[in-house]
């Protein structure tokens, strides 16, 4: 992520922007908060519309949650351990075998 938004940050001021706003949904999320962290002086403002907060791993954080809010949570979970395989693909920041 962070030679992305370097890359992000290199393009916009060789484009000649002083100042800019960053937006990024999915995967883009983290990168557009990288960017905003790398070019500070320059980014004025980061819209994600993707954050993933999880759960701490104390039960008690978990403790209050209504039926509803424990369904949605497991799905939540089901998805991150299932159904995500592409983006835990790229956050390793590993190269498959089928790349040079």
């Amino acid at each position: 992520m962070p030679r992305v938004a370097a890359a992000w940050a290199e393009l916009m001021a060789g484009l000649g922007y002083e100042r800019y706003v960053v937006q990024g949904g999915d995967f883009g999320a983290w990168i557009s908060l990288v960017l905003a962290g790398i070019d500070h002086e320059h980014v004025i403002g980061a819209h994600v519309n993707f954050l993933p907060t999880p759960p701490s791993g104390d039960p008690a954080d978990l403790a209050g949650l209504t039926e509803v809010e424990g369904n949605r949570l497991r799905l939540l979970m089901n998805y991150v351990e299932d159904q995500s395989g592409y983006m835990k693909r790229l956050g390793q920041g590993s190269r498959g075998g089928d790349r040079p």
